[in-house]
């Protein structure tokens, strides 16, 4: 039996990233292959998923760069598109823990007012009114918190992104091409900070 497939990249990676990961259409990690005809089957599976996550990055990566600012209405217009596309169809694809996470977020948002979606960020520093929505949405703060990460990261990824294209370089063309040029470019920004520090004595 061969090891178990890698994770397509979703909107988070197991592994540390230099910069907070994305949210993308769900796509989901296949089963271990198996020998005989399980084995070709899972090997379609895993063939479908790699393309479902190349789409899912394309799809996403066209918004970031033509869509205005992110918004948690427009992100949850986003979340809602992406679990209902035919990716979800895929077996498996709605019990894998980072679509389990996606409905919990869906869950949130839907139980927040146009108001604090327009404006969430004093909800962070509110614990009752915090403590109100996770009883509300049936999650717990410390979901809330999570879900704010992420859109946060999507923020600054999508202004990360479109910059990149106003300076003229070129466009991440995966999750881990993107991930690879932020870290580039963060290092190349504190040595450009440690620099202007330097001058400054």
């Amino acid at each position: 039996m061969s090891r178990a497939s890698q994770r397509v990249v979703f909107p988070m990676s197991h592994s540390k990233p230099a910069s907070p990961p994305l949210q993308f259409a769900p796509t989901f990690a296949p089963p271990r292959r198996a020998l005989g005809i399980m084995s070709t089957v899972n090997g379609k599976i895993m063939d479908r998923n790699k393309k479902a996550g190349e789409d899912a990055f394309k799809d996403q990566l066209a918004k970031m760069l033509s869509g205005p600012p992110y918004t948690l209405s427009s992100w949850n217009d986003e979340l809602t598109e992406a679990m209902s596309s035919w990716r979800m169809s895929v077996p498996g694809a709605k019990s894998q823990p980072e679509v389990v996470k996606i409905m919990a977020y869906q869950e949130i948002l839907a139980k927040m007012s146009p108001e604090l979606k327009a404006n969430p960020a004093p909800l962070l520093k509110d614990e009752r009114k915090m403590a109100a929505l996770a009883a509300d949405s049936g999650k717990t703060k410390d979901d809330i918190r999570n879900m704010m990460t992420r859109f946060e990261a999507l923020k600054v990824y999508q202004q990360w992104v479109q910059k990149r294209r106003a300076d003229g370089k070129s466009l991440p063309k995966s999750m881990e091409d993107m991930q690879m040029l932020v870290q580039v470019d963060m290092q190349k920004k504190k040595v450009a900070q440690a620099r202007s520090r330097s001058r400054r004595f």
